[in-house]
């Protein structure tokens, strides 16, 4: 018995395959709810490959698939292709349910350490089915949707509002659809600052990081070409938008493969082969909330006195995150152990001392306001880079910070302060 992974390649298209699905998720067809739909475009797809291979061997062949709902978290397998647990589910359950799929349920044996994950096939109607309309049927690709909805567990869900979500995906499609028209590439210095021989590695070790950095996403295979040739990064520019807790107005922030380079090698990036500059707003989320009490905090937030400033970013980032100040003690604790926090201060230390120096915002802290916050600089974010679209420039976002061709500085500038003074009422300070 043969088996094939569930894999997102493409899915089943054509008016054969439209009124199958209209008739197994009707709900979801007339609700627009495109996840559903999807999914089980996606599972017939399979399915039908299955089908088509033990067609041609003559072996039973099922698809493998997990009903674990942990194996559909952000980091595993079904996470990074998007594959969201619930439309997966709910597919499979259908198909069952209608007679037209065959499924073995897996197991976990604990005490013997062995185990199997769910195999289903096409059942005799749906293999019925499946002959006669091949002729009619079509492949079309599903892209990774890029405006993506996760619970608090950080498993994928379909949008809580289908009209809201395809807006928001319209405008990210937009600002893609425009940048992805410009080349980005790491410029011929970059390159041979990233690809070094073992000795060059040995006598520089913080070049490593930069070495993985490019490399994460695939993005250095044009890198080791000849020296000299640049590394297109182009398609590693490609957008998608994150919210959170099941909610759109919960982060959102934008992603993309291109912001895991470090700060050093982004000002090797080229935009059109033209040399960049990046802007950023200065303590961006300390100010947000200054700004949502209604005060224009001109200072430095990370001056602590007895804290280094680095430090004083790392509490800043869990005062803001944590729900409670159990769970910011434990965070900052985790810092320690992995060296993000050098301090040898007790956490109860740290918090007190920095909840002293910004006594007005003390009501925000461990109370989960980060999401918050990502969402409202998100917003910034958004009308930055339509801004962009619109005049036929390039801009890539690092959350806070803006990559642009070096003589789009002055534009750039004047976007990100109208849009921050239109979105709190008080100027950034841009560094």
């Amino acid at each position: 018995m043969d088996s094939i992974l569930f894999d997102r390649q493409q899915g089943l298209a054509g008016k054969p395959v439209a009124a199958l699905i209209a008739g197994l998720v009707a709900g979801s067809v007339a609700s627009g709810d495109r996840l559903r739909v999807d999914s089980m475009r996606n599972v017939l797809y399979n399915l039908w490959v299955a089908s088509s291979y033990e067609a041609s061997t003559g072996r039973p062949t099922y698809v493998a698939i997990s009903r674990d709902r942990n194996a559909y978290r952000h980091r595993r397998r079904y996470g990074q292709l998007h594959f969201t647990y619930k439309p997966i589910i709910s597919a499979l359950d259908t198909l069952k349910h209608q007679g037209l799929m065959a499924q073995h349920k897996g197991y976990r044996d604990r005490e013997r350490g062995i185990g199997r994950v769910t195999r289903i096939r096409a059942a005799p109607q749906l293999e019925r089915w499946f002959s006669t309309t091949r002729e009619e049927m079509e492949m079309v690709s599903l892209p990774s949707p890029c405006v993506i909805v996760r619970d608090a567990s950080k498993q994928l869900v379909p949008p809580p509002n289908a009209e809201k979500h395809r807006r928001m995906s319209r405008r990210v499609e937009q600002i893609n659809d425009h940048l992805l028209k410009h080349r980005v590439t790491l410029s011929r210095a970059a390159t041979r600052g990233v690809v070094r021989t073992a000795s060059e590695r040995t006598q520089s070790p913080d070049r490593d990081a930069e070495n993985k950095a490019v490399a994460r996403h695939g993005m250095l295979s044009t890198a080791l070409l000849a020296e000299g040739d640049p590394c297109d990064l182009t398609r590693s520019c490609r957008l998608r938008r994150i919210f959170n807790r099941n909610r759109l107005d919960q982060g959102g922030r934008f992603y993309a493969p291109v912001q895991s380079l470090p700060e050093a090698v982004r000002t090797r990036l080229r935009i059109d082969d033209e040399p960049v500059v990046e802007l950023d707003y200065s303590a961006h989320h300390p100010r947000l909330l200054y700004a949502l009490e209604g005060t224009d905090f001109r200072g430095d937030p990370y001056t602590i006195d007895g804290m280094s400033r680095n430090d004083a970013k790392k509490v800043a980032l869990i005062c803001v995150n944590a729900e409670n100040r159990t769970q910011a003690k434990r965070a900052i604790n985790d810092a320690r152990r992995r060296g993000k926090i050098r301090s040898c201060s007790p956490a109860s230390t740290l918090l007190n001392d920095f909840g002293a120096a910004h006594e007005p915002l003390e009501r925000q802290f461990y109370s989960g306001a980060g999401l918050n916050l990502m969402y409202r600089d998100s917003q910034v974010t958004e009308a930055i880079l339509l801004r962009f679209a619109k005049s036929g420039e390039a801009c890539v976002p690092v959350h806070d910070s803006y990559i642009v061709r070096a003589s789009q500085e002055d534009m750039l500038r004047t976007a990100m302060i109208e849009e921050y003074e239109k979105h709190t009422g008080f100027a950034p300070v841009i560094k």
